[in-house]
């Protein structure tokens, strides 16, 4: 290199080394399961000196090739979510729990891996049917067919099934991503893995809600939803504005649990397939252990929202659940306000994952798994119906993809 010193010449040699590790670095390094442990690598930097998250940002135009985006792109500020510090308990039991969870191990298993892939691409990928439509109003499942196509490029490399480039992003965003890593991270044994981790019997018309792989590509689908959020947020001026600023009772940096409760289309068609709201009976044993010293509890969920909901009669089961919660923990609870359209859900979605604890109360709700997959506290808790297990076992919510995941027994007799 021209005037090139001595001192520059190693330094540009670590730096080239450095990246060399990062891109050769084994699949348990580069896809971590929480956010605490996400390592410093290509996709998830830190800077002390800036006091910000790496995760980049840039406007790009609808439908422009994601190799031309720029190198330098605006930092997302690490006050949009912050870094929560868990308390060392490493005997902590909770009542109730189920261990032994079944993980991304499913039943497609052949010996023909190329036959598999191609039943894969044939089946389970290029369901995007209005998938920008979905958003809105289905975002658990728009976020599983999102995620489904997303994880299969990131670990198998580009297919045929891939589009244009603002397909592969969250919420069909133009906010800048990497471009080429996808490509240089294909690893046949990982393929292999996300391949084969779906319960697929080759009837289905897609496989999203039927595959336990997820958690190979989780790191880049936590950041690929930073990214998203913080440009949507930004592009309606809510970007500086504390999470659950919207939960007015709430005081600002407090330490809370949240318990998300859906509501709305569930209370109105009295429970469908396989979609269950839960007595509040299922808490009392374990959420008092699980919110000890914690003085709030936020109580979100949709009550008019998602499938023509019914406001009263949710409004009602939220009323009885803010008191049934109170009655058996010494924490204040907080109904937070039902925001609307996609951005109300961003706000809310932010607001729990900077919880402590999450707990989902509910059963088969694609949103209710999205959030324990993005949530950045402690631990979260699903209900795991296991005298029933087998009936229910071929769906993601009877799935552990990461070890902040606790599941918590429940009478079927509980669903309603």
């Amino acid at each position: 290199m021209d005037g090139a010193t001595p001192d520059s010449s190693v330094r540009w040699g670590a730096l080239l080394a450095t990246l060399l590790v990062l891109l050769m670095a084994p699949a348990s390094l580069m896809f971590s399961d929480g956010w605490s442990s996400l390592p410093p690598s290509l996709f998830q930097r830190r800077s002390s000196a800036t006091g910000t998250s790496a995760v980049k940002l840039h406007t790009q135009p609808p439908g422009s090739n994601d190799s031309q985006a720029p190198t330098t792109c605006a930092d997302v500020p690490k006050s949009f979510l912050q870094e929560l510090r868990c308390p060392d308990q490493p005997n902590f039991s909770v009542p109730g729990e189920v261990r032994d969870v079944p993980g991304i191990d499913g039943n497609f298993h052949t010996s023909d891996f190329l036959a598999d892939r191609e039943k894969v691409i044939n089946t389970c990928l290029g369901h995007r049917r209005n998938l920008s439509k979905r958003w809105p109003d289905h975002f658990g499942n728009a976020w599983f067919l999102w995620a489904e196509e997303f994880t299969d490029r990131s670990v198998c490399g580009p297919s045929r099934f891939a589009a244009a480039s603002l397909d592969r992003k969250f919420l069909r965003l133009p906010y800048c991503a990497d471009s080429d890593l996808r490509e240089n991270r294909s690893q046949r044994d990982l393929c292999r893995r996300w391949t084969h981790a779906r319960n697929f019997d080759g009837q289905l018309p897609t496989c999203v809600w039927y595959s336990f792989g997820f958690n190979i590509a989780l790191a880049e689908l936590q950041e690929e939803w930073i990214r998203g959020t913080y440009f949507a947020l930004k592009s309606h001026g809510l970007e500086q504005e504390p999470a659950c600023s919207h939960v007015e009772t709430l005081p600002v940096g407090a330490v809370f649990a949240a318990i998300h409760m859906r509501c709305g289309d569930i209370a109105r068609k009295g429970g469908f397939s396989r979609h269950y709201m839960l007595d509040p009976a299922w808490l009392r044993n374990f959420l008092p252990v699980v919110t000890e010293g914690i003085q709030h509890i936020v109580l979100l969920g949709n009550r008019k929202a998602h499938g023509g909901g019914s406001g009263l009669t949710c409004n009602s089961k939220f009323d009885k659940m803010a008191d049934f919660i109170a009655n058996i923990t010494k924490a204040k609870v907080h109904i937070a306000p039902e925001l609307f359209g996609l951005i109300g859900l961003l706000r809310d979605i932010r607001c729990m994952t900077q919880s402590l604890h999450l707990i989902i109360s509910s059963f088969g709700s694609s949103i209710g798994y999205v959030l324990s997959l993005l949530h950045r506290g402690c631990a979260s808790y699903q209900p795991y119906p296991k005298a029933s297990a087998s009936k229910f076992i071929d769906l993601i919510n009877m799935h552990r993809l990461r070890s902040s995941q606790r599941f918590i027994d429940v009478d079927r007799r509980m669903f309603f």
